[in-house]
């Protein structure tokens, strides 16, 4: 059956569809897909019209869904199209063909003008053009050009119609000599293009001299006058003096690589006192003339010193230099102003007579300068002063320690410390015993020092240094001990999560859901007993607790159900389902409302505690688990994505879900903090989260499994981070941020020798409450 047959009760085979095709160097490319898929065994026609045609022909039949077709010719449009055979009983059916698909089969041309590029000596650069006089885009390449040679552009494109200008540029230092070679042009899909290049170097003979003006101190008998030849080939030279009283040796010869040393001497018996001038000419046979400036003074005052440098050093504040006149006449000095006005000069101006000297004191007032290494150069000049009397240079060097005045005091009482240790390298001092310090310091400027005390937290502090003093006042936080430890017993079995009301500390117990252990502001325990739940597992998982003003809540994972206690008098008043495993619960600012995560579905339940009843459910990411609400904001722990859920609480939707490290499990944000911490057990770090933009800014490796996290803020706004291992130690670090840059600093390292579970900081209380297996350990600042 043909194209354009059908037959009603056959089915035709797939169309094909998606045409696809690529222009390639020497052929199209061509790749199609059936409409749907099909077992039989097909093959497919190919099609092609000319473009300026009206009739196609078949050019092709595969068994292939693609084809190459090789037959095309260059600058010429076609149009392609597909269809699909299948011969079934000694019949063919053909199906639809494919929508047409044009292809401008377009390949590039290149010209090359011009065909040849001569330079001589005196050129640097020459240009030629690479034209495209094709229809398509020209791809090129420069690939080989001669070591003497290079290019501004090594390779391109060119579109149709249009061209390229590269320049070359010949490499200096070349020996004279004639240099052949070629520039290979490489067009992508077609062979290389050969330019050929020819260079010719001639001989330039350049005469350089050292000096063309040559001065004769008044002690000077000789000079040395280099000469060389700058340029290629052999240079002959010749030097003329117009006075017997200075020789030149030798005065002619010849140069080619090497260099000449020219001695002019002088004799001064036959010259008058004072300076004398004289002019060479030096003359080449390329003709280059040179003239050469000589002055020579004879019997004339000079000035000259004990030294050329002095140190100050740490200390000095006065310092002698010899001034000497080594001249035949007097001289009259004078120490050429402007000088620093730390430096005083005594006496600043004398005279002295020939062959003689003098002392001048230098007196140094630190008070004056800035902590640090300071240079200053200053002149004592004959007076008055000329070229002719050269003044004589003195570097003067010193140096000033600064110090940083300090008080170290207790960051909780404002008491002061004594001995605390501050060391700013490679300086040590201690606090006296009304906590102040004093710190030297060796350069101005920003400086980081580390202060530590015993039974303190240390830390850093950056100081900035101003003219050589600086003032610090130091708080340290004291080292958290232990005031409480509580055992299991009559109050207590396994306790797993915190809460804290105005005056106390609620504990959930994980292996009894039948009683809250309670600890008083004046650490008396009790129990608190509860309805006995409904169905009691062998090994019941964490209950969550929140508490409200006059509300405890709970959240009963094993029964999916939330508790409410009567603050009042300890009575349960209400329990409803929940959700689906709820694990941990917190009240609304206005404790109206209650957020339970419900970690099998991976929803945040809401509970409005007036009725009380679930009301809504926000979609979080996966086993959600330990909550905190920080100004309408909701965060949420998803144990199982390795995410933190941001919930908008005025809208009740997640607004942002944050990737942190593996197995994120506990969550803090300090008292008037700026970040969130999320303690990450598999991945053993912990993520540091803005509280303004909702980013990642720090994930450093904190400890081998951590399992709890509490942020503090200190009152001098300092932000300690306390981690909790599972092995029972307790490490504690300080947040330290310079340029915008965050870092977390190691402070120190407790071991509490508890299986942690859970650790929370009470700042009403000021009590870190860390809880173990079968143990609650309660730690105080005082």
């Amino acid at each position: 059956m043909g194209c354009g047959e059908e037959d009603d009760s056959t089915d035709l085979p797939p169309q094909p569809v998606n045409l696809q095709a690529t222009v390639k160097p020497n052929h199209v490319y061509l790749e199609w897909k059936l409409s749907e898929p099909n077992n039989n065994r097909l093959k497919f026609n190919v099609y092609r019209r000319i473009a300026s045609e009206n009739e196609s022909r078949q050019i092709a039949n595969t068994e292939q869904p693609s084809y190459q077709d090789f037959s095309v010719i260059s600058d010429t449009s076609y149009f392609y199209y597909i269809s699909t055979t299948r011969i079934e009983k000694d019949q063919k059916f053909e199906s639809r063909l494919s929508e047409p698909i044009r292809i401008d089969f377009f390949q590039p041309k290149l010209i090359i003008e011009p065909a040849q590029i001569n330079l001589v000596s005196s050129e640097t650069n020459a240009k030629f053009r690479l034209q495209n006089q094709g229809l398509a885009i020209l791809n090129w390449s420069i690939e080989k050009t001669p070591d003497w040679l290079s290019t501004d552009i090594s390779g391109g494109f060119i579109n149709p119609s249009q061209s390229e200008t590269i320049v070359v540029t010949i490499v200096s230092g070349l020996k004279p000599d004639l240099y052949q070679s070629n520039l290979q042009i490489d067009v992508t899909g077609s062979g290389p293009v050969i330019l050929p290049v020819l260079l010719e170097i001639t001989a330039e003979p350049k005469i350089w001299l050292s000096n063309q003006e040559i001065q004769f101190g008044y002690n000077d008998d000789s000079k040395d006058l280099v000469l060389k030849n700058s340029g290629t080939g052999i240079l002959d030279w010749t030097i003329v003096s117009p006075g017997n009283w200075l020789i030149v040796e030798p005065s002619r010869g010849q140069i080619e690589a090497e260099t000449k040393t020219v001695k002019l001497s002088v004799d001064r018996s036959v010259l008058p006192s004072g300076m004398t001038s004289i002019q060479l000419t030096l003359s080449t046979s390329n003709g280059q003339v040179l003239p050469i400036s000589v002055n020579i003074g004879t019997s004339r005052p000079i000035l000259a010193l004990s030294a050329n440098e002095l140190d100050f050093g740490f200390d000095s504040q006065r310092k002698t230099i010899i001034l000497r006149n080594e001249g035949l006449v007097d001289l009259s000095w004078r120490l050429t102003p402007p000088r620093p006005r730390w430096l005083q000069t005594i006496p600043s101006r004398g005279i002295l007579p020939p062959k003689s000297s003098t002392e001048v004191g230098l007196i140094f007032d630190r008070s004056w300068v800035p902590a640090g290494q300071h240079n200053f150069e200053v002149e004592f000049s004959p007076s008055p002063s000329t070229d002719n009397f050269p003044s004589q240079s003195l570097r003067i060097f010193a140096q000033r320690k600064g110090q940083i005045f300090g008080l170290v005091k207790d960051s909780r009482t404002g008491r002061s410390l004594a001995n605390a240790e501050i060391y700013l390298p490679p300086y040590r001092e201690k606090s006296k015993s009304d906590g102040k310090f004093v710190l030297p310091f060796d350069s101005e400027g920003q400086h980081k020092i580390n202060i530590t005390a015993d039974r303190y937290i240390g830390r850093g502090e950056t100081i900035k240094t101003t003219f050589g003093e600086a003032k610090v006042v130091i708080d340290l936080s004291p080292v958290p001990k232990i005031d409480q430890q509580i055992m299991a017993g009559k109050h207590l079995s396994h306790p797993i999560r915190i809460a804290f009301s105005a005056n106390s500390i609620y504990v959930t117990n994980q292996r009894n859901h039948s009683h809250l252990t309670v600890v008083d502001s004046t650490g008396v325990v009790s129990s608190l007993h509860l309805n006995e739940p409904e169905i009691l597992q062998n090994n019941e998982h964490p209950v969550g607790i929140a508490i409200t003003k006059d509300k405890i809540c709970l959240a009963l994972s094993d029964i999916d159900k939330v508790s409410i206690v009567s603050a009042d008098d300890s009575r349960e008043v209400h329990r409803f389902t929940v959700g689906d495993y709820p694990v941990d619960c917190v009240v609304s600012d206005d404790g109206r409302w209650l957020y339970v995560s419900l970690q099998r579905e991976n929803r945040i339940a809401v509970v409005d505690l007036e009725i009380p009843a679930r009301v809504q459910r926000i979609v979080v990411g996966a086993q959600p688990n330990r909550l905190l609400i920080k100004d309408g904001i909701l965060y949420v722990c998803n144990y199982g994505d390795a995410t933190v859920s941001v919930i908008d609480l005025s809208r009740r939707i997640e607004v942002l879900r944050i990737r942190v490290g593996q197995l994120p499990t506990s969550l803090s944000i300090a008292h008037n903090g700026r970040y969130l911490y999320v303690v990450n057990s598999l991945s053993d770090d912990l993520s540091i989260i803005d509280l303004n933009t909702h980013r990642e800014i720090a994930r450093p490796q904190v400890s081998v499994s951590p399992v709890a996290v509490s942020s503090i803020r200190e009152p001098n706004a300092r932000e300690l981070v306390y981690v909790g291992n599972q092995n029972g130690s307790l490490q504690i670090y300080e947040v330290f941020v310079q340029h915008d840059k965050l870092e977390l600093i190691p402070r120190l390292h407790l071991n509490t020798n508890l299986w942690i579970q859970d650790m929370k900081y009470n700042p009403n209380q000021e009590k870190l409450v860390v809880l173990g297996r079968k143990q609650i350990t309660i730690f105080g600042y005082d």
